[in-house]
């Protein structure tokens, strides 16, 4: 199988989605990857994200989901519900 990395970029790509910008930025990355051995690379986005697309094109597809639920906060960590 290899040895992989998931791609972690800090910054937002959603304001260059309609340039090329973001692809490039991404083909840098995944070239920088490849460059120091990496066999594969993984990518977290959200479904609704609009630069899923980017990714899609540059070969990413869908392999597992991870479910999420919204918690309600509480300030009184271990208090007991009354």
């Amino acid at each position: 199988m290899g040895i992989g990395v998931t791609l972690s970029m800090p910054i937002s790509i959603r304001p260059m989605i309609d340039s090329d910008i973001g692809t490039r930025l991404l083909q840098y990355a995944l070239d920088y990857v490849a460059s120091h051995g990496y066999s594969h690379a993984s990518i977290l986005v959200s479904a609704r994200n609009s630069a899923k697309r980017i990714y899609e094109k540059a070969g990413f597809y869908e392999d597992r989901q991870i479910m999420m639920k919204a918690i309600k906060h509480s300030s009184r960590i271990g208090s007991r519900n009354k």
